[in-house]
């Protein structure tokens, strides 16, 4: 009796995986168990995203994924040290993700919330080796309604998912665009480089209408500003690129050498340029929101503030809930 009950727990997890099907966990204390094991079966797994070209989408403590409700977040295949054996659940929020392995040393992850579910989804996949090691892997997921508008993340839902404990000020969507700082936020909007290597302007986040977006820095020569163009932030195709963390870069980079130049940073939209001085908003685009940006100081999971890495948060329209698209900028010092 117990051989047959064992038989039929692998069974109904290999329809789990093959079908993409995991039953929803509501209660505390289901969350709280293994909620079944995968024996992996089989060389070459066939799969449609085998060559992906962006990067993993990894916080400091977990792989973060982001997706409309009753869709599919574009996967993510991962690297294991190690031939994989087992796949198992220990926990959280497991019906909303997907874990299919590719071959015996890589998984494929996505995220897959439910029509009826907006908010935060984690969970915590655990990789047995065949050197009998295991590796836990914590996941975590954001949930929005639908595109743009009413329907987005909040920048503080945002920041959390990704673990970022800073205070920006409020929770809600929409706030305001007055220039009185908000929470964490500093006053400096002018940047030097701050130590050898490269900045990095790094996208972490987008929920605005949908355009190509130009991003990099400027330095002032008088009356005019020079622009360098760092990356594109793509349009939307497969995937919504407008409404997503980790959003794509169609052209350039994240890292630049602006030198020993005092720079700020842009965005640079079909409508007009966001500075991250308001004055010069003020000046060339009076129609639009001065105070185009708010700036804090990033902070680790635990609530650490990292030396020279900021968050820069950009307005595009005059709502105020500043997640139109959102930066961590690094190895810069304010002046």
């Amino acid at each position: 009796m117990k051989l047959q009950i064992e038989i039929i727990v692998i069974l109904l997890a290999i329809f789990q995986f093959s079908t993409g099907y995991h039953k929803p966990v509501h209660t505390r204390e289901a969350r709280s168990k293994g909620i079944y094991a995968y024996k992996i079966a089989g060389e070459n797994m066939n799969s449609e995203v085998a060559n992906l070209r962006y990067l993993t989408p990894r916080t400091e403590s977990a792989y973060v994924y982001s997706a409309i409700r009753g869709t599919v977040s574009r996967a993510d295949t991962i690297t294991i040290p190690g031939r994989l054996e087992q796949i198992s659940w220990i926990g959280g929020d497991s019906a909303f993700f997907r874990a299919q392995p590719e071959s015996h040393n890589k998984i494929i992850i996505s995220y897959a919330p439910a029509g009826d579910f907006t908010g935060i989804s984690q969970a915590t996949i655990r990789l047995h080796i065949a050197d009998k090691t295991q590796k836990d892997l914590d996941l975590a997921g954001l949930s929005t309604r639908a595109l743009e508008g009413e329907n987005e993340a909040p920048l503080s839902q945002i920041l959390e998912v990704l673990h970022y404990p800073i205070n920006i000020g409020w929770k809600n969507l929409a706030n305001h665009c007055r220039p009185e700082l908000q929470g964490d936020e500093i006053k400096k909007s002018i940047f030097k480089k701050a130590g050898k290597g490269n900045v990095e302007m790094i996208p972490i986040a987008r929920y605005s209408p949908d355009f190509e977006l130009a991003f990099g820095y400027y330095s002032l020569k008088g009356d005019s500003i020079a622009r360098k163009h760092a990356g594109t932030l793509a349009k939307a195709g497969k995937f919504p690129q407008h409404q997503t963390l980790y959003p794509d870069i169609s052209a350039g980079n994240t890292a630049f050498d602006p030198g020993d130049q005092t720079i700020g940073f842009y965005a640079r939209s079909p409508s007009h340029v966001a500075y991250t001085q308001d004055t010069l908003n003020k000046i060339h685009y009076p129609d639009h929101v001065a105070h185009a940006t708010r700036i804090y100081p990033l902070k680790t999971s635990d609530g650490k503030v990292q030396p020279n890495s900021f968050l820069v948060c950009f307005e595009e329209a005059k709502n105020g809930d500043y997640n139109d698209y959102v930066f961590i900028v690094k190895n810069v010092k304010p002046v």
